[in-house]
């Protein structure tokens, strides 16, 4: 059966208790560091509206989740693309400022964090790393000349896969990402693209640029 897709309220009162009900399931989610256990009864006692009405909105909380993930990915491609990172011709400084980016938004939106790095499922966690790898991939071809093709940007796309690895790993064991961690993420990025590309360069070759 095909889950039933989430009520997207126009109303004012719905729209109020809508909102509760998000609200309460971040409030709860960084209470517990974690997105379970999430439960109906937990979100109505939180919110003060009742199950019935949650019910209305959404069918599990499985739903409530997938809309803060949305919600969550959307506020961070605006995060990402709000300026760019600077007219940095080093790719690998291109990596790293971007890298800091996505690293300081977690930091600063911790649910954003979590539902990223614990989520509800790997297709999830597939589709937010292919976004990213997209704006990733525009800022390197944008700034760093790299050559816009297919090939290059499912490199950007594994590499962001492998570097997403390692956030996670550190979130699972330190509950944030360390400085430690995240300088492995950018080793671990950057190794990557590199062996990748030893027998051919992933940069314009309008000027000599090495890897």
């Amino acid at each position: 059966m095909t889950p039933r897709s989430v009520f997207q309220p126009v109303r004012k009162g719905a729209l109020a208790r809508y909102e509760r009900i998000l609200r309460a399931a971040r409030d709860i989610i960084i209470e517990q560091g974690s997105i379970s256990p999430l439960s109906i009864n937990q979100l109505a006692n939180r919110s003060g509206v009742s199950r019935v009405s949650i019910y209305y909105f959404f069918e599990s909380t499985d739903q409530v989740l997938q809309v803060l993930y949305d919600q969550a990915v959307e506020s961070l491609e605006a995060a990402l693309t709000e300026d760019d990172i600077s007219d940095v011709e080093d790719w690998e400084a291109v990596v790293e400022g971007f890298l800091g980016k996505v690293i300081d938004y977690y930091h600063e939106h911790p649910v954003a964090m979590i539902l990223s790095l614990a989520p509800v499922s790997f297709t999830e966690v597939n589709q937010q790393n292919r976004r990213i790898s997209a704006s990733l991939f525009q800022h390197l071809v944008t700034n760093s000349r790299w050559e816009q093709k297919a090939s290059m940007l499912r490199a950007c796309e594994i590499a962001v896969e492998v570097t997403d690895a390692v956030m996670r790993k550190s979130f699972i064991e330190e509950g944030h990402i360390t400085a430690e961690f995240q300088q492995d993420a950018l080793i671990a990025f950057i190794s990557f693209i590199k062996a990748t590309n030893q027998h051919q360069s992933p940069i314009n070759n309008k000027k000599e640029i090495s890897l």
